[in-house]
Order: C-alpha cells, then structure tokens, then sequence
C-alpha cells in the first residue's frame, strides 16, 4: 500500500510512522518518514553540491544512433 493512500499520514511523525508500519505488516511504499529539521545526508557530505548530472552532456542524435546500433 502506497503511504499516499492512507488518510492523515503524517511522514514527519515517527512514531505515527512506526505505527503505521507494523500496522500494514512493512509492506508500505512511499516516503515513510521524512525530518525537515535536519540536514539530509547528501546535505552533510557535500553530494547536494557536487550533482553528477550537471556534468552530463547531451548526445547529438547521429552520435547516439551509431551507439546504440552496437546493442542490436
């Protein structure tokens, strides 16, 4: 079940969280728990300024083509 789903679910509540978690047996989907008032892993190691994705470029369509043709 999608934490979505659940009327009043509230992610910032811990315990509420728990609760909800052995009340559905674990099988919940979504974000379960979510603590605004601290900083996010990616925050403290310094990931958050360091995205790997910025530094991605975009393939020209003629580029891609001839790569992909090795996969068929």
């Amino acid at each position: 079940m999608d934490v979505k789903d659940i009327a009043e679910y509230d992610n910032s509540d811990k315990g509420a969280v728990l609760n909800q978690v052995l009340e559905h047996e674990g099988l919940l989907t979504g974000l379960l728990y979510q603590n605004l008032k601290k900083p996010s892993y990616e925050e403290l190691s310094g990931l958050s300024k360091n995205n790997q994705m910025q530094s991605v470029k975009k393939l020209a369509p003629e580029v891609f083509d001839k790569l992909v043709k090795n996969f068929y």
